[in-house]
Parts: C-alpha cells; sequence; structure tokens
C-alpha cells in the first residue's frame, strides 16, 4: 500500500481547504502569518504541525519543508476581490502568489494546488501559470463554483493544480 502525499498548506487559515485534502492526503504543515487562524486552525486540525510564520521567511533549499510530497495554499485575495473598496497599489498580499512559487519551486513536491478569486489580474494568474510550468509542473488552470461541488453557497474560485511532469507516466 502507498502511504498518502504529505502535504504542506501555506495560507492556511482556519484549515477549510486542508479538510477537503484530509480525505486523501496527510496534511502533515501549516503555516499562516495570522496568530489567531493559526490557534483556530490548531484546534482544527490537532495532528497537523501549525507555524505562525511569515513564508517569505521560510525556504525549501534549508529543510523547512522536509518529507513534503504536496503543496496547497490560498494566497490572500482582498487585494482583488471585489468587495475590497480600499483598494491600494502597493499591498504586499498582491505578490504572495509569487512566494507560494517560489516555495514549491524549492520543495520540488510531487504537485501543487493553489486556490484564489478569479478577479486576480491576467498578468498574476500568467506569472503562476509561467513560474510552474518552468518549475517542470503540468498546470491546468480554471474557474469553478464550489456551489457545484455541494458548498452551501456560490463561491466562485481560481483553482491551479499542478502535478509534477516528472510524476505523470506517459501516455501512450
Amino acid at each position: 500500500m502507498i502511504p498518502p502525499d504529505r502535504v504542506c498548506e501555506l495560507f492556511c487559515g482556519a484549515g477549510g481547504m486542508a479538510l477537503g485534502f484530509a480525505s486523501r492526503f496527510d496534511i502533515v504543515q501549516a503555516v499562516d502569518i495570522n496568530e489567531f487562524v493559526v490557534h483556530t486552525y490548531q484546534a482544527n486540525h490537532p495532528d497537523t504541525q501549525v507555524r505562525r510564520q511569515d513564508i517569505r521567511n521560510l525556504s525549501g533549499c534549508r529543510g523547512d519543508f522536509e518529507g513534503i510530497t504536496g503543496v496547497i495554499g490560498g494566497p490572500p485575495c482582498q487585494q482583488w476581490s471585489r468587495r475590497n473598496i480600499r483598494k491600494t497599489g502597493d499591498d504586499i498580499r498582491a505578490e504572495l502568489p509569487g512566494e507560494f512559487l517560489r516555495l514549491v519551486e524549492e520543495i520540488k513536491p510531487r504537485f501543487f494546488v493553489l486556490e484564489n478569486v478569479p478577479f486576480a489580474p491576467k498578468e498574476k494568474k500568467q506569472n503562476v501559470i509561467d513560474a510552474g510550468r518552468l518549475a517542470g509542473y503540468d498546470v491546468v488552470s480554471l474557474h469553478l463554483n464550489a456551489a457545484d461541488f455541494g458548498a452551501a453557497q456560490t463561491r466562485r474560485r481560481w483553482i491551479v493544480v499542478a502535478p509534477s511532469a516528472l510524476t505523470i507516466p506517459p501516455t501512450q
């Protein structure tokens, strides 16, 4: 029997994404900068190692993610949310999808999944897709509505699913 992938959730929030993945994957690590959501995550996922850290200060090159075979996460989306009435051009959160991909490149997991709002700028989306492909992943980018999958609300999301091109058997 093949053991489940060992997954790290970046920008973990309260752990909703991990909840969806936990039936098939072993969520062993989670990271978020917000003290309150780290406590909530730990209460919701007591078997997961949760760290309160800024991912900009983490590295897959120095062993911060030893043994991780999958990375999931939803970088903050407030900068692009339609509900954000205080949009500014200098919001550091707009650069966090790039930090997510930096860690993916350093960790070299078998796959990654990123989710965000569908209103993220086309340029930011393309940067994620291009960086994923350059790092050796078969990137699929699509828009989904959580209501179509049983959620009790209309929640449109931009989803990137990217298995490593090295782990996909060639088609015959």
